[in-house]
């Protein structure tokens, strides 16, 4: 029993390590359209394909971006963002 202890103890304890190499992206915020799939990750603005592949970053200021919202027919993204002292709506 004693060594049924120790062999689980080890084990818990190598448990945290095997998933440290791997690091998890928060995707928040998202919006869809017809096609894409615009989210917010890390304070900057991604838009992919609706299925997650071909993500590609939109903006990069330190302000960060949030709140991204497609228009009715997808050409346009408004978002928030605080670039200058208080948050404005912006489209791109």
């Amino acid at each position: 029993m004693k060594h049924l202890f120790i062999v689980v103890s080890v084990l818990l304890a190598l448990l945290p390590h095997t998933s440290r190499g791997q690091q998890t992206l928060m995707l928040e915020e998202p919006d869809i359209s017809a096609d894409q799939l615009v989210f917010v990750c890390a304070g900057d603005l991604w838009i992919s394909q609706r299925d997650g592949t071909e993500p590609r970053r939109l903006t990069s200021d330190p302000a960060g971006e949030h709140l991204p919202a497609f228009s009715p027919d997808g050409s346009m993204i408004a978002y928030m963002a605080n670039y200058d002292g208080s948050d404005d709506v912006y489209v791109i």
